[in-house]
């Protein structure tokens, strides 16, 4: 999903652009330095959101309850320290396609 809030004179460019970021993500590697601050940032929210008896138990309920193994935390964050550039640009090209998608468009 990908959601912004924008002035209605902006959309039009906004869903451009949009597409424009789709297509670049399935046509070329995310450059290292990028995908690096992501993979920082990613690390540091989870690390915030996990911060605590509570949330941890919610996680691991959560976990429970889809049916999922503990060592799913485990392993995300594995991949997150892990993926690759090459892995990502296959992944957006399976499932960034425009043609699958809905766009809904919401204002006054």
């Amino acid at each position: 999903m990908i959601s912004t809030e924008a002035d209605n004179e902006y959309v039009k460019p906004l869903l451009i652009e949009v597409e424009k970021e789709l297509k670049r993500l399935r046509d070329e590697d995310i450059p290292k330095e990028e995908l690096e601050l992501v993979r920082n940032y990613t690390l540091g929210e989870l690390s915030r959101e996990y911060e605590g008896v509570l949330p941890k138990a919610e996680v691991f309920i959560s976990l429970w309850l889809s049916g999922q193994p503990f060592e799913a935390v485990n392993e995300y964050l594995d991949t997150v320290c892990s993926v690759s550039q090459g892995e990502l640009r296959s992944l957006a090209q399976e499932y960034l396609r425009p043609e699958d998608m809905s766009q809904i468009v919401v204002g006054a």
